[in-house]
């Protein structure tokens, strides 16, 4: 038989210089500080590990190159791949901030356990390279993604966002047709693609020099382009066949022909070298001394790995592998379960005192049920989800479950699996193990935990209406017995009608779930007073909120900070609708700052909403710019879609508002293909709301009675009569007044005046008497009684709204010089802002006045992007470079690179130049 060349000699790089130098032009950019990344997907045997090795052998100098890869039997460790990527920049982790320095070495088992946020981590790990590449280029090389494990491929993605002004490239490759993270990531790809007749034929060649011309033509067109098939085939021809002295089989071999050369490459194997191969196949470290320790215990002759090297199955390195991932798949799965299970008995005995590796070894070597072992993996998946290890975890309660002999005990590992997937975005997988531990739970605590993690699912998964009906159905069936659990899934529903904006159905909900909590403990009482408090708020009943606000108060275990963010999250929206600015913004900080500093990012999309819109209340539209945009990017990488939809309503309001019309109708369209998508009802209320605005803004009055008619019909149906949630009704009462509707006009003001007497909401109030000024004849009074009411509501767009029309009725009333002064006033504030269309009308008004107005410049702020603007705020209020990239979740040169442009912008140089022009901060 012919022997064939190991992947990476000449014969595989041929015909693949164009997409080699794809690779080298990525690593050239990043050693000139453009940073990026790179996708290279084929067919197994395509040459993707010979293409990422011949772009990275002569890469630009200096820089610095770093290998790493994924194994399926290491898919199941969290972080082994990223592991591998930042051993080398280990020894600059004092770089870090201490949050980020913690969660990175938790991660990686270099340090204690510490809670952390997957995007923490990826942050972490961008900064760490980021400080490797500080004294030369990085480029780093990850092959195999379809076997890095989820953990590891969530920060790749992470990393390849934000590498545009970092010195480091990322090149990766994975089969084709598998989807990852990455695939959102805007990364690049470059698809390799069969190689010509030519290239096919010389690699034939090079590869068996005695082969006949029609001998190789017959395997050129057997391989198809297909590299390794190329190199593959020829192992299953003797010579006679090469040189045509004897018959080829007839077809030639087309379907499995990669692994019909593997199998026979196994079977020239001994049986000793066959069971070391298992060994390495079955390890997970690509460790030689775990290995070695194995075949040893195991009574393999020590030689049997230097013979299954030299038949070409397995590389002894470093890094120790086997040849190819389809090799080692099957060396394993054609090994007998009892050899496997002896494998993994060995293995276990050799990872030395790597507690989960051993234990998950062992539960793979385990035939029976075993009590005790799936108490020792129970153990084994709590250590990993405390590092964020959220698939390892998953895997471990998996099989603890499988070797479980109690079903109760079984359906509680299950439940930790379920939860322990959805941590790790496995949404999928955690519904499957949710509706096992359904089957199988008896215990009330379990079932009801496993039900919450069901309409979890449900909810989030666009199917809301379905989460109420079964939160509603397994209360009932607990709440005399466990009271606890039942007003827990209760609470729970109220969220779901919200989403659907049942209001009436949520409070009957909640009074409910408040009457059984009473039956139960401190934690029950506060989610149930909580979850009725914020569907009361929809309806207007503040006293009531109010009340229930205090009773959690009273009874919360505050020392627990779940507790306490819970309580604070509720409190802060509550006090932003009602008009309690300062003290909700004191709140919301509170949780955002918090949520900072523990490394929880995924914490923060709806506390930042809530910031956002309070800011555009308050008149601080550059930072509500930066809050909701940092809510839509944080949640989307989250997968948080109701949150994301919030942030990108809050978007499009800030930006019609200074005219980014554009803009604004992209954003709102993107909120509501969410909110469809999602079957969030409450997002159409919200949409609609902004999308009247938009049209108001633009003058387009018809269009925004179409929009506003939405929004009046939910609130109707559905009993909305808080208007502090969303500032509609007064836009609606202009709309309908500019297009001739007064009747309609009449009857919705009254209705707004009623509900903001029975609130007292203050600018419900102002904006009311604003309407009525817009109606009535004798207009100075209801114009005067709504300024002195805004003065009081802290709201400037509103209060220059209410001048600009004020100055508007009295100019056509002959008052030219009263007109005058509001007029200036209004424009005044509208510049401040940056409301540019609104400070047009009020130059309009002024010149029909008899003022000629100047035309005023925007404040330099104004042209800082919405990062750009966090990036300022950050550094304005004192943070470092290194504080400010942890939160803002990049590298501190991507923070410099920023603050740079922010400068040139500004006109300024110095971070106390900064800090003078957000004085706020």
């Amino acid at each position: 038989m012919s022997s064939s060349p190991e992947l990476g000699t000449p014969p595989f790089v041929v015909g693949r210089k164009s997409e080699i130098e794809r690779i080298r032009r990525v690593l050239e950019a990043a050693a000139a500080g453009y940073g990026a990344g790179l996708v290279v997907r084929g067919e197994p045997g395509m040459g993707k590990t010979t293409v990422l090795r011949a772009g990275a052998n002569a890469p630009p100098a200096p820089m610095r190159v770093i290998h790493a890869r994924g194994v399926e039997a290491e898919a199941e460790i969290g972080y082994a791949t990223l592991a591998d990527v930042l051993r080398p920049a280990a020894p600059r982790l004092d770089a870090l901030v201490p949050a980020q320095q913690a969660a990175l070495e938790s991660a990686l088992s270099l340090g204690p356990p510490s809670p952390a946020d997957p995007l923490m981590i990826g942050s972490a790990a961008l900064s760490l390279l980021a400080a490797h590449a500080e004294s030369a280029p990085v480029a780093v090389f990850v092959d195999d993604l379809q076997f890095v494990d989820a953990a590891s491929q969530l920060v790749l993605a992470f990393i390849a966002r934000r590498l545009e002004s970092e010195s480091i490239a990322l090149v990766v490759a994975v089969r084709a047709n598998v989807r990852s993270p990455l695939d959102g990531a805007g990364v690049d790809e470059l698809l390799l693609e069969p190689l010509d007749d030519d290239s096919a034929a010389t690699i034939v060649t090079q590869t068996v020099p005695n082969v006949v011309g029609a001998v190789r033509d017959r395997i050129v067109g057997t391989a198809r382009g297909n590299p390794l098939a190329l190199v593959e085939l020829p192992t299953l021809l003797d010579d006679a066949q090469l040189q045509g002295r004897r018959p080829l089989d007839d077809p030639l071999r087309v379907n499995g022909s990669v692994n019909d050369a593997f199998a026979h490459r196994l079977a020239r194997l001994s049986d000793d070298a066959r069971r070391a191969l298992l060994v390495v196949s079955a390890d997970d470290t690509a460790d030689l001394h775990v290995v070695r320790s194995a075949v040893a215990a195991l009574r393999i002759p020590a030689d049997a790995l230097e013979e299954a090297e030299l038949e070409g199955a397995l590389e002894l390195g470093p890094p120790l592998r086997v040849r190819h991932p389809l090799l080692r798949s099957l060396a394993y799965h054609q090994a007998r379960p009892a050899d496997q299970r002896a494998v993994h008995a060995a293995l276990a005995e050799s990872v030395g005192n790597d507690s989960y590796r051993a234990a998950w070894h062992r539960g793979l070597a385990a035939s029976d049920p075993d009590e005790k072992l799936a108490a020792e993996l129970d153990e084994a998946a709590a250590g990993a989800r405390a590092r964020g290890r959220f698939a390892s975890a998953a895997a471990a309660s998996d099989r603890a479950a499988a070797l479980s002999t109690d079903t109760d005990a079984r359906a509680r590992r299950l439940v930790f699996s379920a939860t322990s997937h959805l941590l790790a975005g496995s949404v999928t997988e955690a519904s499957a193990r949710t509706m096992q531990a359904l089957e199988l739970a008896s215990a009330p605590d379990v079932r009801a935990e496993a039900v919450l993690l069901q309409a979890n699912a449900l909810l989030f998964g666009g199917q809301p209406r379905e989460a109420f009906a079964l939160l509603v159905r397994e209360a009932a069936e607990t709440e005399l017995s466990h009271p606890d659990a039942a007003s827990m899934l209760l609470a729970q529903a109220v969220m779901a009608c919200q989403v659907t904006s049942e209001i009436d159905l949520g409070i009957e909900t909640g009074h409910r779930a408040v009457d059984v909590a009473a039956r139960a403990g401190p934690r029950a009482r506060l989610g149930a007073d909580l979850a009725l408090a914020e569907v009361l708020i929809l309806r207007g009943e503040v006293s009531s909120v109010r009340d229930l606000h205090a009773r959690a108060r009273s009874v919360a275990p505050l020392d627990d900070p779940l507790v306490a963010g819970q309580l604070l999250q509720s409190e802060g929206a509550y006090l932003m609708i009602v008009g309690e600015h300062e003290q909700a913004r004191r709140v919301i900080g509170q949780i955002v700052a918090g949520a900072r500093s523990a490394g929880m990012p995924t914490v923060l999309p709806y506390p930042l909403v809530v910031l956002a819109e309070l800011e555009f209340r308050t008149g601080r539209w550059s930072d509500a710019v930066a809050r909701a945009s940092e809510a839509v990017e944080i949640a989307e990488q989250a997968g948080q879609g109701l949150f994301e939809a919030h942030g990108l309503q809050m978007l499009a309001r800030v930006e019609a508002a200074i005219g980014d019309v554009t803009a604004a109708r992209a954003h709102l369209d993107r909120a509501e293909a969410l909110g469809g998508r999602l079957r969030i009802e409450a997002a159409q209320f919200f949409n609609a709301g902004v999308r009247m605005f938009v049209e108001l803004t633009e003058g387009r009055f018809e269009a925004a009675v179409t929009a506003g008619g939405t929004v009046e019909k939910l609130s109707l149906e559905r009993g909305v009569r808080e208007h502090g949630v969303v500032l509609w009704a007064a836009d609606l009462v202009e709309a309908y007044v500019r297009t001739g509707r007064m009747a309609d006009a009449v009857e919705l003001l009254e209705r707004f005046e009623e509900d903001g007497r029975r609130t007292e909401r203050t600018w419900a109030l102002a904006a009311a008497a604003r309407c009525r000024g817009l109606i009535e004849d004798d207009f100075e009074g209801r114009f005067e009684m709504s300024l002195a009411l805004h003065e009081r509501a802290g709201m400037p767009f509103e209060t220059a709204r209410t001048q600009l029309l004020l100055g508007k009725r009295r100019r056509r009333a002959g008052r030219r010089s009263a007109a005058r002064d509001v007029l200036a006033s209004a424009l005044g504030t509208f510049e401040r802002l940056g409301a540019g269309p609104w400070a047009e009308r009020a130059r309009s008004e002024l010149r029909a006045a008899g003022t000629r107005s100047r035309t005023s410049e925007s404040p330099p702020t104004d042209d800082l992007t919405p990062h750009e603007v966090r990036v300022a705020l950050i550094i304005a209020r004192g943070a470092t470079t290194r504080e400010a990239a942890a939160e803002l979740l990049v590298s501190p040169k991507t923070v410099d690179y920023h603050l740079q442009r922010i400068y040139r912008k500004l006109g300024i140089s110095s971070r106390a130049q900064l800090a003078r022009l957000f004085p706020d901060q």
